[in-house]
């Protein structure tokens, strides 16, 4: 009873954040459905809707926007001369042709309040799947995760000085908070973003801690030890290799270099027709060699770490990490429905994209609004692997599938 009466403390927590958050993003709403230049109650009423439309309509329509200029012919004739493309309002717009055209400011406002209604309604479906669900998710799960991991919970505060090293903890992220803040009085040129080397300072410095923390566990909860080594033992056991293919590494890839799905491979080109497998053979060389770069950079970058922390240097602002890197693109690359009717359609290093991650949920701007990080333009453009995903991801899905049932 006690632990059911915390989950749903949880969930009633969860519940008032999400509530604070719609009743901000409301007042905002209102905000434009008051401002004079505002788009009708009719534009504003249809770009509401939107919000509560089943998530294959939504995607219909998101389909249509900045890609398919045919899309809102009739509207487009009656109110605009572009040809494509279009941006997610018009396309929401266009279901009703009787609507009066907008104009940029109103385009605009728009904008905004249609990501304030997805907003709105990507909360309130938060609450419906998280708090008001039967049966009630959050507490079965916390009541699977809770009692998995009690007797390491118990284990640890019978091994650990817990108070030591949760002072310890507050003291490394009293300085962690120290080096990534930003002084907001700094503009431009002028300010002084944290390095790599800033944080590697840190570690550094907290270092001590963490080995007297794993040293008290180590000597005083043997059988700690012995779990998270049979913890890691079946964890790399996971992807052991059973077939006898032998990885040629001369060139940093092989012939295994899939492990056991290698010989899966060569099935997803068999069904291609000459041409078809010529261009994806073409797009995974590409991606191939941006992968490489990937990783010549990430080397580079730590190889300069090191050099500048021998050196008593800090001036390295991207870490290592291709993966960081390849994430971060996929971000970049993110379409972006246009600012605008005419306009182009956007991504995720767009200014105006980048700039609007700067504001808070309140509509106030971030206290380092002013210092949004530039584009990072000395790592190279991924290529197009477009006509790959479309050839080879429906059977490809259908391997591992059958892998999984197997």
């Amino acid at each position: 009873m006690h632990a059911l009466s915390e989950a749903n403390l949880g969930s009633r927590i969860l519940s008032q954040i999400l509530s604070g958050d719609i009743s901000e993003l409301v007042k905002q709403a209102k905000t434009i459905e008051q401002d004079k230049e505002a788009p009708s109650k009719a534009h504003l009423t249809t770009l509401k809707d939107y919000s509560s439309k089943p998530a294959e309509e939504q995607q219909v329509i998101r389909g249509f926007s900045g890609i398919n200029p045919m899309h809102s012919k009739l509207y487009r004739t009656n109110h605009c001369k572009e040809t494509s493309p279009e941006s997610l309002t018009l396309a929401i717009l266009s279901s009703n042709p009787s609507l009066p055209a907008l104009n940029s400011n109103q385009q605009t406002l728009a904008l905004s309040y249609l990501s304030i209604q997805l907003s709105i309604r990507d909360r309130e479906q938060l609450i419906t799947v998280l708090c008001r669900s039967s049966p009630d998710l959050l507490t079965q799960s916390i009541r699977t995760i809770i009692p998995a991991y009690d007797p390491i919970i118990r284990a640890l505060h019978n091994a650990a000085d817990l108070s030591g090293g949760v002072s310890d903890l507050e003291a490394f992220l009293n300085d962690l908070i120290k080096v990534s803040t930003i002084d907001g009085k700094s503009k431009g040129a002028d300010v002084k973003l944290p390095t790599v080397e800033d944080y590697v300072t840190l570690l550094q410095k907290h270092q001590g801690s963490s080995h007297r923390f794993i040293h008290q566990v180590l000597k005083n909860g043997k059988e700690l030890s012995v779990w998270y080594h049979g913890y890691a033992a079946h964890a790399a056991k996971q992807y052991q290799q059973k077939s006898s293919l032998v990885l040629d590494d001369n060139e940093g890839v092989g012939a295994a270099a899939a492990g056991d799905f290698t010989p899966k491979l060569p099935t997803l080109l068999s069904t291609l027709s000459e041409r078809d497998k010529t261009a994806v053979l073409q797009e995974i060389d590409a991606h191939a060699s941006y992968l490489s770069s990937l990783t010549t950079a990430s080397t580079d970058s730590m190889k300069a770490t090191i050099r500048n922390l021998a050196a008593g240097r800090s001036e390295t602002s991207k870490g290592p990490g291709m993966y960081l890197a390849r994430w971060q693109s996929l971000m970049d690359e993110t379409p972006i429905t246009p600012a605008t009717s005419g306009g182009p359609v956007r991504s995720g290093k767009s200014e105006s994209v980048r700039l609007a991650t700067a504001v808070d949920i309140d509509g106030k701007e971030k206290g380092d609004a002013a210092n949004v990080e530039e584009v990072d333009k000395s790592v190279a453009n991924p290529p197009d692997v477009g006509k790959t995903v479309e050839l080879l991801a429906p059977r490809f899905k259908e391997i591992l599938r059958g892998l999984v049932n197997s």
